[in-house]
């Protein structure tokens, strides 16, 4: 098991690549002072005319659902849920250092349920991180703008936007590690795109309901700014109109 030191040099990596040199890996600008803006500035161009799709996971189904049944009226401070916290932070190998109000899990949420079906997925205990790796191509993963192009909704998608709150781990970017937030397509029922993310209320739940066009494609994705994709390419469109 890390020890505590060894976690805390884990949670403030992104200071550490400031000390060398490196602080912004994304890099769209200096004025930059969000990580969203580098990531959303990081992302391949993509044409009004062209489609964003991937390698649908098509069994995050399950491993999704048992964990929101699992969570069905827990909360993160109930005695009978640590063991559950445990296994997520374990999965990225950190066994010490946590507790259970006190780290945000919504990332290692995201990374255990999406590992459970591509173990190739680069997670971390903070979404803009594994948006990064993404965008580094790791695993096969991609990373994309959702506001470019036509995207296609699939089961494992994961959208990312920004999120206000009171983290514990100040970066470079003079915000905060919690202030990214990320959720994982579960399930396309008709015309909606279902996500889960964890720690939204304490709890792991259903997210959102995302629109689809009649060809597929995301018509309203709220707040969220960027979206990961497996094996993410672009084509050109044909089709019906939406």
């Amino acid at each position: 098991p890390q020890t505590q030191e060894e976690c805390s040099r884990l949670r403030n990596r992104f200071e550490q690549q400031e000390a060398q040199g490196n602080a912004r890996p994304l890099g769209s600008s200096d004025t930059s002072n969000h990580v969203m803006s580098d990531l959303v500035a990081a992302a391949p161009d993509v044409g009004a005319n062209q489609v964003v799709e991937g390698t649908p996971l098509a069994n995050i189904g399950a491993p999704v659902e048992d964990e929101l049944s699992f969570w069905q009226g827990n909360v993160e401070t109930d005695a009978n849920v640590n063991q559950r916290l445990a296994a997520y932070w374990s999965n990225l190998g950190i066994g010490a250092g946590w507790t259970p109000s006190g780290s945000p899990w919504s990332a290692v949420f995201v990374s255990y349920v999406v590992q459970q079906v591509d173990p190739s997925f680069a997670g971390s205990f903070a979404h803009w991180q594994y948006a990064y790796y993404a965008s580094q191509g790791r695993g096969g993963w991609t990373m994309w703008d959702l506001s470019r192009g036509n995207i296609r909704a699939q089961e494992g998608d994961i959208l990312i936007r920004r999120r206000s709150g009171r983290g514990r781990n100040p970066t470079p970017y003079g915000e905060r590690l919690t202030d990214t937030h990320g959720d994982v397509v579960y399930e396309i029922e008709g015309n909606r795109a279902i996500l889960a993310g964890g720690n939204l209320g304490d709890t792991a739940r259903v997210a959102s309901r995302l629109n689809i066009s009649v060809d597929g494609f995301y018509q309203d994705t709220g707040e969220y700014e960027i979206i990961l994709k497996k094996n993410g390419r672009v084509s050109n469109f044909s089709g019906r109109a939406s």
